[in-house]
C-alpha cells in the first residue's frame, strides 16, 4: 500500500483557488504561521498569488502582506489593480504603507495613490519624503495628542467614545502639545488612570520628554532605546512640531533589515532583497554585476603576481608562502575595518580623523607583523633550509600586517567621506588591496635578492 503523501501548504491553498469558494480559503490562511505563510506565497505561481490577494477581504489580504519580506510584499501588490491595491494599503498602519509604496516604482505607486483617501494619500506622501533610515522614516502617525489645556477627564472621556478607533494604535503614552503642535509633555496611561479625574493634564505630565528630531539617522535611533527603556518615543521637527512616534520594535526591525541588506550586499547580491520567486532574468542581472565587479577587483591582484612571474619561476617555493601572506594580511585588515565601521556608527571617531587612526593601528599592525612575520619566517627557513627565503617571507609578511591594518582602519572613514556605507564597500576594496600588497612585498624583495636566493 503506498504510503500516503503530505499535502504542502501552497498545493492546498492552489487546490481552495480552483475551488473558487472564499471562505476555506480565509479560514485556511489564518490558521498557517505567518512563516508558512511567507513560504507557501513564494511557492505559488505568480496568476495565483494575485488571485489570492484578489479574493481576501483587505484587512485580511493586510495582514498577508505583513507576514512578507517588505520586497515581496511589493512585489504582490503590484500585480493587482491599483483600486485593489489601495483598499489594502488603506488597512495597514502609515509607516507600513509608507515602506510599501517605497518598494515600487514610481508610476506604480501614483497610480496607488490615486485611488486612496486624499488625506491618507497625503500622509503616505509626508512620510516617503524622509529617508527610510531615519526616525522620519520609521515613525507612525498614529498616535494620540491633546492640548495642554484640557483636564484628565476629557481625555478618559475621549478614549472611551473613540475605543474602536484608537484599538488599532499602539498606545502607550498620551502626548499633550500647545496651540502650535509644539511637543509640551508626554501622559503615561498609568498616571491617567491614577490620577484625579479633574486634574488638568500639565499637572500630570512630563514636561519636555526627550524626542528624537524626523531627521535623525537610524544609528541615532537604536542608540536612543539602547540608553532608555521606552515602548515608543516621539518624533519632532527643528521647531519642535510633533509628527509621530517611533516605537521601539520598528527600530529593532529596522536596524536588522539594515544587517540583513549589507550581508546580502557584501555577499555579492546587488539591488535589494532576491528571492527564488522573481523572474530569474531579473536574479541573474543582480548577480552578473557584482561578479563583473568582483572579476576586475580579482584582475588586479593577478596583475601583481604577473610583473613577477620570472621571479617566481625562479623561487617557485616562494608560491607556497604567497597565499599565506596576503591572507594573514586580509585577516589583519578585516579587525581595523570591523572596528572603524564600529566606531564610526557609534560616534566615537570622525570621517576626518585619519591621522588619529593611522597612529593607533601603526602601532599594533607594526607589533604583531613583527611577530607574525618571524614565526612565519622561521618556518620558511625550517622548511627550506634558506635563510633569504626565512628573511623575504617574514618581511613580506611583517610589512603586509602593517599597510592592512593601516588600510583597513582608514578605509572606511574615506568611503564614509564620498558618501559610501563603509559597511559594504570596504571588505571587497581591502580584499584587493591586501592581496596586491601581500604579492607585491614578497615578489619584489624575492625579486632584489633573486641571486642570493638562487644560489643559496
Amino acid at each position: 500500500m503506498p504510503a500516503e503523501t503530505r499535502e504542502e501548504s501552497w498545493e492546498r491553498l492552489e487546490a481552495l483557488l480552483a475551488e473558487g469558494g472564499t471562505d476555506g480559503l480565509r479560514a485556511y490562511l489564518g490558521a498557517l504561521p505567518p512563516g508558512e505563510v511567507a513560504r507557501a506565497l513564494s511557492r505559488m505561481a505568480g496568476e495565483d498569488r494575485d488571485r489570492l490577494l484578489a479574493l481576501l477581504p483587505p484587512p485580511q489580504a493586510a495582514e498577508l502582506l505583513g507576514a512578507l519580506p517588505p520586497a515581496q510584499a511589493a512585489e504582490l501588490l503590484g500585480a493587482v489593480p491599483p483600486d485593489l491595491a489601495a483598499a489594502v494599503l488603506g488597512c495597514l498602519p502609515s509607516d507600513g504603507r509608507a515602506d510599501l509604496l517605497g518598494e515600487l516604482d514610481a508610476g506604480r505607486a501614483e497610480a496607488i495613490l490615486a485611488h486612496l483617501a486624499p488625506d491618507v494619500a497625503a500622509g503616505v506622501r509626508r512620510l516617503a519624503a524622509y529617508p527610510p533610515d531615519t526616525a522620519g522614516g520609521l515613525m507612525s502617525t498614529e498616535y494620540l495628542a491633546y492640548p495642554v489645556t484640557v483636564r484628565l477627564e476629557d481625555i478618559i472621556a475621549d478614549l472611551r467614545g473613540h475605543a474602536e478607533q484608537y484599538s488599532r494604535y499602539q498606545v502607550q503614552y498620551v502626548y499633550v502639545t500647545t496651540p502650535g503642535d509644539t511637543l509640551a509633555g508626554v501622559l503615561r496611561l498609568r498616571d491617567l488612570l491614577l490620577s484625579p479625574p479633574e486634574a488638568p493634564v500639565a499637572s500630570v505630565m512630563v514636561a519636555d520628554p526627550l524626542r528624537l528630531r524626523a531627521d535623525a539617522p537610524l544609528d541615532e535611533v537604536a542608540r536612543f532605546f539602547d540608553r532608555h527603556p521606552f515602548f515608543g518615543a516621539p518624533v519632532t521637527d527643528r521647531e519642535g512640531r510633533l509628527l509621530g512616534v517611533v516605537f521601539r520594535a520598528d527600530a529593532e526591525e529596522a536596524v536588522g533589515e539594515r544587517a540583513e541588506r549589507r550581508f546580502l550586499l557584501a555577499s555579492g547580491v546587488l539591488g535589494g532583497e532576491e528571492f527564488r520567486s522573481m523572474p530569474w532574468r531579473l536574479r541573474q542581472r543582480r548577480r552578473l554585476a557584482w561578479l563583473g565587479v568582483s572579476l576586475a577587483l580579482n584582475l588586479v591582484a593577478a596583475g601583481v603576481v604577473g610583473l613577477y612571474q620570472d621571479t617566481l619561476a625562479s623561487v617557485i617555493a616562494l608560491a607556497v608562502f604567497l597565499p599565506v601572506i596576503s591572507g594573514m594580511g586580509g585577516n589583519a585588515g578585516n579587525q581595523a575595518l570591523a572596528v572603524s565601521v564600529r566606531e564610526l556608527a557609534l560616534g566615537l571617531i570622525r570621517p576626518d580623523e585619519f591621522r588619529w587612526v593611522l597612529v593607533k593601528e601603526a602601532g599594533v599592525g607594526a607589533a604583531n607583523g613583527l611577530l607574525l612575520g618571524a614565526a612565519l619566517g622561521g618556518l620558511a627557513l625550517a622548511w627550506s633550509g634558506n635563510p633569504y627565503l626565512g628573511l623575504i617571507v617574514g618581511a613580506a609578511m611583517a610589512l603586509s600586517s602593517l599597510v592592512a591594518v593601516c588600510l583597513g582602519g582608514t578605509l572606511p572613514l574615506a568611503l564614509t567621506r564620498l558618501g559610501l556605507d563603509p559597511a559594504i564597500a570596504a571588505g571587497p576594496i581591502l580584499t584587493t588591496l591586501t592581496d596586491a600588497c601581500g604579492f607585491f612585498f614578497a615578489l619584489a624583495l624575492a625579486s632584489g635578492l633573486l641571486r642570493q636566493l638562487v644560489l643559496s
